[in-house]
C-alpha cells in the first residue's frame, strides 16, 4: 500500500501512514505495526471500516484501519509525558442528599418493550408505506411491493418487484441488506418498539434463507445421530434468529447463541432427557 504524508495533527505529525485490512481491528493494526516496524505507543491509529460478517456470509467485509508513525512537534513530547497534576478529591453525595435523588432521576427511561399483542396488518401496511417514501427518493418510483405478517418467523415481510431488481440486490446482496438496516430503524421509529422486518427483491433473501435452514435441516440430522453440538459460523442477528425460530419447536433438539459481538454463533444441541 503507498505511503501518505499526513498534515500534523494535535501534537504531533503523522507520518508514513498506510491503510491495512484484517478479519479484527486488532489483527489490521498489529499487521500495520509489523510492516511499518513501530510499538503501538509510537502509531496513531484511525479504523476506517469495522468488520461486519454479512447476511448469511453474503457482504462480509474486513476491518480496515490507517496507521501512522507519531512525530511530537516541538515541546509536545515533554508535555505528554510530564506528570499530571492529581484530580481534585470528589466526596460522594450523602444518601439522601438532593444530589443523589437528581442522579436517580437522571437515569434514561428504558425503551418501549413490545407489546404482547399488535395490529400485524397494520404494522406490515406501515412497514410498505415507509419502503415505499424511501424507494420513491431512491427513484424507484414504479417497483410494486407486497406486504405479509409471517407468524412462524415473527416478522414483517415486505417485498419488492422492479424491472432493475438487480440495482436494488447490489453486488452480493449488499444494497438490499443496507436498505433492509435503513427500513427497519425507520419502521421502529414509526411503530415506537422494534419489530422483526424482512425486505426482499426478485425473492434473493427467500432463495438465500431457503439454502441456509437446508444446512440446518442437516446439521438437525447429524445432531441426532450423533449426539453432539453443532456449532455455525459467526453471523448476523438476523440469521441467527431465523435459525432459532426454526429450531424452537423441534422436540429432539435446540439452539442457543454463544461468543461476543462479531464471533457470536448459533449452536444446534440435544435436549436433555
Amino acid at each position: 500500500m503507498n505511503n501518505l504524508q499526513l498534515p500534523e495533527q494535535g501534537g504531533f505529525n503523522v507520518m508514513q501512514s498506510i491503510e491495512m485490512e484484517g478479519a479484527s481491528v486488532a489483527e489490521a493494526v498489529d499487521n500495520a505495526l509489523k510492516q511499518l516496524g513501530l510499538r503501538r505507543d509510537q502509531a496513531e491509529v484511525v479504523i476506517l471500516q469495522q468488520p461486519s460478517q454479512g447476511f448469511m456470509g453474503l457482504g462480509k467485509k474486513p476491518a480496515r484501519v490507517r496507521v501512522g508513525e507519531k512525530r511530537w512537534a516541538h515541546g509536545a513530547e515533554e508535555a505528554a509525558t510530564a506528570p499530571r497534576p492529581a484530580a481534585p478529591e470528589v466526596k460522594p453525595a450523602p444518601r439522601n442528599s438532593r444530589a443523589s435523588k437528581a442522579a436517580v432521576q437522571e437515569k434514561p427511561a428504558p425503551a418501549q418493550a413490545k407489546p404482547a399483542s399488535f395490529d400485524t396488518a397494520k404494522a406490515a401496511a406501515m412497514a410498505q408505506d415507509v419502503t415505499r417514501e424511501v424507494l420513491n427518493l431512491m427513484g424507484f418510483q414504479d417497483a410494486a411491493l407486497q406486504n405479509a405478517w409471517e407468524q412462524e418467523q415473527e416478522r414483517i415481510l415486505v417485498s419488492i418487484d422492479h424491472p432493475e431488481v438487480g440495482r436494488l440486490i447490489g453486488k452480493e446482496g449488499r444494497t438490499l441488506e443496507a436498505l433492509q438496516f435503513l427500513l427497519s430503524i425507520a419502521v421502529k421509529k414509526r411503530l415506537g418498539f422494534e419489530a422483526a422486518l424482512s425486505v426482499d427483491a426478485g425473492d434473493y433473501w427467500k432463495k438465500r434463507e431457503t439454502e441456509l435452514l437446508a444446512e440446518v435441516d442437516a446439521a438437525i440430522e447429524e445432531v441426532k445421530r450423533t449426539g453432539r453440538a453443532h456449532r455455525f459460523q459467526p453471523m448476523d442477528p438476523i440469521v441467527r434468529r431465523l435459525i432459532h425460530k426454526h429450531v424452537a419447536s423441534h422436540p429432539e433438539v435446540g439452539s442457543a447463541s454463544e461468543g461476543e459481538g462479531q464471533w457470536r454463533k448459533v449452536v444446534i444441541k440435544p435436549k436433555r432427557s
